[in-house]
């Protein structure tokens, strides 16, 4: 009957471990999602902010005559200047000319 309840208690150590093992694996599982998560979410900011200061050299580079570089300097020294997040001054760069295309299409009608 003794070994009979060893036997028992061993199957129910081992099953008890390998219980805790999932259970650690599917913790590990949701914080990798999360950090997925959160990666992308980052991954989408940068995008924009990136789209942001492509339209704003645009905006230079045809305002100006000048290259995407060179633009993209402008832009940097002039935040630099203001004390400004690159990405913000961009956005108001691209804000304003918008403004201006949705009254000359207002104009226009």
């Amino acid at each position: 009957m003794d070994e009979m309840q060893g036997l028992r208690d061993e199957v129910q150590r081992l099953l008890a471990a390998a219980l805790q093992s999932d259970i650690d694996h599917a913790a590990e599982i949701a914080r990798l999602a999360e950090l997925t998560a959160t990666d992308l979410a980052d991954f989408e900011r940068a995008l924009a902010s990136r789209d942001l200061i492509g339209q704003a050299k645009g905006v230079i580079m045809s305002a100006l005559g000048c290259s995407a570089d060179e633009a993209f300097v402008l832009i940097v020294k002039q935040s630099q200047h203001e004390n400004r997040k690159v990405h913000d001054l961009a956005g108001e760069i691209a804000a304003r000319t918008r403004r201006r295309e949705d009254r000359g299409h207002q104009r226009d009608a």
